[in-house]
């Protein structure tokens, strides 16, 4: 009896001294990946894995963020959170919290005053005097092979908000009017969410300074005067950049697109339409989806499966690819089945006379201190493309004024892999599945009735 009861007494120790130890193991452990990157990301498409880039740039931070995953009562998608905490996890710089706003609605105060809406699975790096603001629909990218937003792109938006942070100094844009210029709001507040400074200038007043390293000019309607190039001028040979946005429809810029074409880019007289189904949004052969040539301002956009989308561009011709230390490149162009017309050509249809594509809709002049960039419309602006045109708009900026190149991080999908199989494995299939395996089943039920009546 007390043999038994000290048995008892022993087994009883045991199993509480075990439950202790994995008690203890497991808050340690939970600890730990609390701390670390510890997780094993199982995913086939290793979805949640950080790039080596992006560990290498994190590596380099020497400023805290503190980083805000909002939330609701609703139970956040595991993609968005699981992302994000793995990506924090990669330096100690970087201090995540999720706040529920619903409950926490003051919290949201100081982000919406961008004109950013702070709603479930908003992600928010702050880093004290700056910050950016993500949505759910910035994280996501749209998959042309599953036909859904599931390509996950939030690696490459978070390292580009950490490097916005980053900057000692804020780029300081310079809007260029006196012309009847569009004052794109959209673009505007690209900038303000970019921590990019602007302001209005007139270039005959002599406000166009070198305190900007920037000027923009968006669809003139007036030429400028001998004067004013002169001003443009002696501001980009002190190392400023521009950017152009020239419509097919705005009248002759005879002065201005003559200075352009000092810089190796000459804007024609047409409008571009599209051949190609493939790259026509909406059905309008004039609203197209451009092939991207491989640079800095888009190799994140091609690498990410990102298509902006370019409405009525006039085509610009590139004069020469290299020239005394200048060189120019097309950076987005229509595709061999694209066609431009005169401006006054009221037909849509391919004609004889109009010219054969592909034409160049965006182009990158430079010298290496100076950056020049050209669209053939101001319409990527619009407040209906801007969503497409975001990430292109501003890689232009940020490379033109800080070359700075968005880091090359390729996004994952959150789609499940099709299988597939050819029509010859899908009938070997069904004749294993319907005829050979019962028949097998069936002979060996035979065999066993068989066996069976002569024992």
């Amino acid at each position: 009896m007390n043999n038994k009861v000290k048995n008892t007494g022993t087994s009883l120790t045991v199993v509480i001294l075990f439950v202790a130890i994995f008690i203890v193991v497991n808050v340690f452990a939970t600890n730990l990946t609390d701390k670390f990157p510890l997780k094993l990301d199982l995913t086939e498409e290793k979805i949640y894995e950080i790039s080596d880039e992006t560990k290498t740039y994190l590596d380099k931070l020497d400023k805290d963020i503190n980083v805000y995953l909002f939330v609701n009562d609703e139970t956040t998608p595991n993609s968005i959170k699981e992302i994000t905490d793995r990506y924090c996890k990669m330096s100690n710089k970087l201090h995540l919290e999720m706040i529920n706003y619903i409950k926490n609605p003051g919290a949201t105060t100081k982000y919406t005053s961008l004109g950013k809406t702070i709603g479930a699975n908003t992600v928010v790096f702050d880093s004290g005097d700056k910050f950016k603001v993500l949505e759910q629909s910035d994280l996501l990218a749209y998959n042309y092979f599953s036909g859904q937003n599931d390509l996950l792109v939030a690696e490459s938006k978070f390292t580009t908000a950490v490097m916005t942070l980053m900057r000692n100094k804020n780029v300081n844009a310079a809007f260029i009017t006196g012309h009847g210029e569009l004052s794109p709001e959209k673009i505007k507040e690209l900038l303000d969410e970019n921590s990019t400074d602007y302001k209005e200038v007139n270039i005959s007043k002599g406000e166009l300074t070198e305190e900007y390293d920037m000027a923009v000019i968006v669809a003139p309607q007036t030429d400028y005067t001998a004067e004013e190039i002169d001003t443009l001028n002696a501001y980009l040979k002190s190392g400023k950049d521009l950017e152009v946005f020239l419509d097919f429809s705005s009248e002759k810029l005879v002065k201005l697109e003559t200075y352009l074409e000092e810089w190796g880019i000459k804007y024609e007289d047409n409008i571009i339409l599209e051949g190609d189904p493939t790259r026509i949004i909406g059905q309008q052969p004039y609203y197209i989806s451009p092939e991207l040539s491989e640079h800095a301002v888009t190799n994140s956009l091609i690498n990410g499966n990102i298509l902006p989308i370019i409405p009525a561009s006039r085509s610009i011709t590139v004069k020469w690819d290299a020239k005394n230390g200048t060189t120019v490149e097309t950076i987005a162009k229509s595709s061999e089945k694209s066609y431009a017309k005169k401006n006054d050509s009221m037909n849509i249809e391919k004609e004889a006379s109009d010219q054969s594509g592909p034409f160049s809709m965006a182009t990158v002049s430079t010298n290496g201190k100076t950056n020049v960039i050209a669209f053939g419309t101001s319409m990527v602006l619009n407040p209906a493309m801007a969503a497409y045109n975001k990430d292109l708009i501003y890689n232009t900026i940020n490379w033109a004024t800080t070359q700075e190149e968005p880091l090359d991080i390729t996004p994952k999908s959150l789609s499940t892999p099709m299988l597939k199989i050819s029509n010859v494995a899908m009938y070997l299939w069904f004749i294993l599945l319907t005829i050979i395996v019962p028949l097998c089943i069936l002979l060996y039920g035979v065999k066993v009735w068989y066996g069976r009546r002569h024992l």
